[in-house]
């Protein structure tokens, strides 16, 4: 998923359940993520 959105990325973490580790700061912005629909995403 190197070339994949931002959204695609959060979408297939999202279902199959991965915490998501980015130096991303836009996985940052929970309205767009909120955290309860996620299971993990940290900025490291």
């Amino acid at each position: 998923m190197g070339r994949a959105g931002d959204p695609d990325i959060a979408a297939c973490a999202r279902a199959n359940q991965l915490c998501l580790l980015t130096e991303d700061w836009g996985f940052g912005d929970i309205r767009i993520y909120p955290p309860a629909q996620y299971h993990g995403i940290e900025r490291g």
